[in-house]
């Protein structure tokens, strides 16, 4: 079950190395953004699907 969430979806470009899972809750898609460092899973941000990748960059980028 790990290795299926590890394997969601790969971004690229200016957000390359980071994944980012979705889930629903009531209704709502959420966006789970995570890297994985050196057996380490490190999460970055999480909220709805809303202007989510815009954020997600700026706050990369930062």
């Amino acid at each position: 079950m790990l290795q299926a969430f590890l394997d969601r979806t790969r971004e690229k470009g200016y957000l390359q190395g980071i994944r980012v899972h979705k889930f629903h809750i009531e209704k709502q898609l959420f966006l789970l953004a995570y890297a994985l460092e050196t057996d380490t899973l490190k999460l970055i941000m999480i909220g709805s699907h809303e202007n989510y990748y815009r954020s997600l960059t700026k706050y990369h980028n930062e």
